[in-house]
């Protein structure tokens, strides 16, 4: 039995993050011959975030202990976390998914998820994994040096597979998010096993997530859609962002401390979701839920997301008119193109293990 460490931010207090590190196990493990851990790496500068408020404190810690749970059972992280690869040993070690060479990131600015001064014995590989940014913003010489030792290289953007591949003078592959290799009945399954009482069947609501500050043209198109559809609007928003939800027409509440199960629930059981997130894009889309995607300035993941799913339309750069505002979204279609994109990064997996 071949082993396989998972170098990723499974740590990172993020839906998405975890979700991702979850999804690329489990479809790792599904090899014959293989066993894929993730690899308890935590950066020893990193540090969760911290609230002065006291509510938020507890409702802080209800959440990330939901999320250790989730962590430590379902993604089999058991081992003592450690904050250097030394001593660490597999036959594969695959880096990724998510913004792990996103250098301007607290968590990767140590470079360690290049895997540099690991035994050149072990095969490396990345999969999906991601710069998060403009390639003229990175480091090349960086890049090159280390990129090289890669036996495949797999990049989750695919606007960025042609540059890197001139960079680093490397044969870049494009690999779907590895939420998008499990389908909605992997999900589905995890919120069944969920041991805790979900909210059932309550008053419909527009799911509003939103990171970074806030944004009138998404404020405005939340409302539109929650008037015109007569919704409430459920969101990520704490006590402590007062003015924003006062924006709100119709505040319905937030899941600021919900845990993965249940952040999968709401996504599932929305009437419509706005958001400028990668991943609770992809799971309205995997869920079949109308959603609007707002872009970041200077990322390209969204864009690049809506775009090899031929979903531009869903992708909103400012304000939109109410009477554009829609549900169409053709989802028979982006399944299709889903499913091609899933068996090419699998047949990507399975060229990168066979090697």
């Amino acid at each position: 039995m071949k082993k396989i460490g998972i170098l990723t931010f499974h740590y990172v207090d993020n839906y998405g993050a975890v979700l991702q590190a979850y999804a690329l196990r489990k479809i790792l493990n599904g090899f014959d011959g293989y066993k894929a851990e993730i690899i308890n790496y935590v950066p020893e500068e990193y540090e969760y975030r911290t609230y002065l408020e006291d509510d938020l404190i507890e409702l802080f810690l209800e959440r990330r202990k939901k999320f250790k749970t989730f962590i430590g059972e379902k993604c089999a992280v058991t081992s003592p976390m450690i904050h250097t690869l030394k001593g660490v040993s597999y036959d594969y070690y695959c880096v990724g998914s998510d913004q792990v060479w996103n250098l301007s990131l607290p968590e990767a600015k140590s470079g360690v998820y290049f895997l540099g001064g690991l035994d050149s014995k072990a095969i490396k590989f990345s999969y999906a994994a991601s710069i998060g940014m403009d390639l003229d913003k990175i480091n090349k010489d960086l890049f090159r040096q280390y990129i090289s030792q890669f036996s495949h290289v797999g990049i989750r953007e695919q606007s960025h597979i042609k540059g890197l591949s001139d960079c680093c003078h490397v044969g870049c592959v494009h690999n779907i998010d590895p939420t998008l290799l499990l389908v909605r009945e992997d999900y589905e399954a995890l919120i069944d096993s969920y041991g805790e009482e979900l909210p059932g069947d309550g008053e419909p609501y527009v799911l509003y997530v939103w990171y970074g500050d806030d944004s009138l043209q998404s404020i405005e198109c939340v409302n539109t859609v929650a008037r015109k559809y007569e919704l409430t609007v459920l969101h990520n928003f704490s006590s402590t962002r007062i003015i924003t939800r006062k924006m709100l027409c119709r505040d319905g509440g937030y899941i600021f401390n919900k845990g993965i199960e249940e952040f999968l629930w709401y996504v599932k059981h929305a009437a419509f979701v706005v958001t400028n997130s990668y991943h609770v894009g992809i799971f309205s889309i995997i869920f079949e839920r109308p959603v609007y995607f707002y872009a970041i300035e200077g990322k390209v993941r969204q864009e690049d997301l809506t775009e090899i799913l031929g979903i531009e339309n869903r992708m909103i750069r400012g304000y939109i008119k109410p009477d554009d505002i829609n549900e169409n979204i053709d989802f028979e279609s982006v399944h299709g193109v889903i499913k091609e994109l899933r068996e090419r990064s699998l047949s990507y997996l399975r060229d990168v293990l066979q090697a």
